[in-house]
């Protein structure tokens, strides 16, 4: 009997005895190839170890960078972490001189080797949307050489949007709110992709599924800092006569992000859900952008003749419209109660995050 032969034999002996193969998976040993026309894979049926974690994590921007310094830097919310080994895809080209330590980069295209052997997945890269916004694909999921490899006992992370709850005139909203998002938006197809990892779960219960729903991040490299220095303030928002400006919103320091990312992952007890990441007091965007104008010129970075802070950027961004058309106040209560151990927030306003971001950044402003 051949190799083939058994191949079919085993997955016959699926359909008839369903639970007698558990970690039987039918898919590829390698993309696009084949093993007489069947291919049998077998997922890793181990109990979950906290002896011999490792973590991958599905693409390398803000999210992702911050989590893996966070581990690297042991400033996370834990003292002291389980997780030993880091993987970290990249797209197109290695991060070359912005490589953390520990931390080993392999091509998306390849995270298919390594996916059945970690014991941690945090996914950060959003959905791939059409021009049209009508249709969306995603990267993990849609993937079949990864997903047919994803272990039965797994930790599983997504990171999503608070732009999921869509609009709900100023209210306070909590995990358990509606999710009023339109059709053919990028939180339409984020709010998608949460029900399909959920799904997961639902087949597996120890996949531990968590969604990650954040609000507005700002962080070292990005912020009304950032914003202002290099744009000024709209003449609308010195102005303060267009709503959009006007409108409550909700950030997050990613650093506060990663803290809890990090908790989430250490604590065994969590089986998963839904978490909402944002920090303890949302304000206006006019607000910030004049707090950030205050610590720029208090700190002597604008000089004089450099650049003026009154011109007038435009942007026609998705963001931008939902800040007129979705009004709503993320609670963070669940994420506090996960961050209590660890000394709460870092960040419990913008006023807090932005003078930090400052600080950290003295030696780099005048070069934006």
């Amino acid at each position: 009997m051949g190799i083939g032969d058994l191949a079919v034999l085993l997955v016959l002996a699926a359909f008839c005895h369903p639970r007698s193969l558990h970690g039987l998976l039918v898919c590829p040993t390698k993309p696009h190839s084949s093993l007489s026309g069947i291919n049998v894979a077998i997922s890793s049926s181990r109990l979950f170890s906290m002896s011999d974690s490792s973590l991958l994590v599905f693409g390398n921007g803000n999210v992702a960078n911050e989590v893996l310094s966070g581990f690297a830097s042991n400033i996370s919310a834990v003292r002291e972490t389980s997780i030993k080994k880091f993987f970290c895809t990249f797209r197109n080209e290695r991060p070359l001189g912005k490589e953390i330590k520990s931390v080993e980069y392999i091509p998306f295209s390849e995270a298919w080797r390594c996916v059945s052997n970690v014991t941690h997945i945090l996914i950060t890269i959003p959905p791939a949307m059409s021009e049209d916004l009508s249709t969306y694909s995603d990267p993990v999921l849609d993937n079949a050489s990864v997903m047919c490899r994803l272990p039965q006992n797994v930790w599983i992370g997504y990171i999503s949007t608070t732009g999921v709850y869509g609009n709900h005139d100023g209210a306070l909203v909590d995990e358990s709110s509606l999710t009023l998002c339109k059709p053919m938006t990028k939180a339409f197809a984020y709010l998608d992709v949460e029900k399909r990892w959920q799904s997961l779960q639902n087949d597996y219960p120890s996949r531990h599924v968590f969604i990650f729903r954040c609000a507005g991040l700002y962080g070292n490299k990005m912020s009304a800092l950032h914003t202002v220095l290099r744009n000024g303030i709209e003449d609308e928002l010195v102005n303060n006569i267009n709503n959009s400006q006007k409108a409550i919103t909700s950030r997050v320091h990613l650093e506060d992000v990663s803290r809890t990312i990090i908790a989430l992952m250490e604590n065994n007890s969590l089986q998963g859900g839904i978490y909402n990441l944002a920090d303890s007091f949302p304000a206006a965007r006019n607000e910030v952008m004049q707090y950030a104008k205050y610590l720029l010129s208090e700190s002597s970075v604008i000089v004089p003749g450099r650049r003026q802070i009154t011109s007038t950027s435009v942007n026609t961004s998705e963001r931008k419209k939902r800040r007129t058309s979705d009004r709503k106040i993320v609670s963070n209560e669940k994420m506090q109660v996960v961050l209590s151990d660890y000394g709460g927030l870092l960040y419990p306003s913008y006023r807090e995050g932005l003078r930090q971001i400052l600080e950290n950044n003295l030696g780099n402003w005048n070069q934006l």
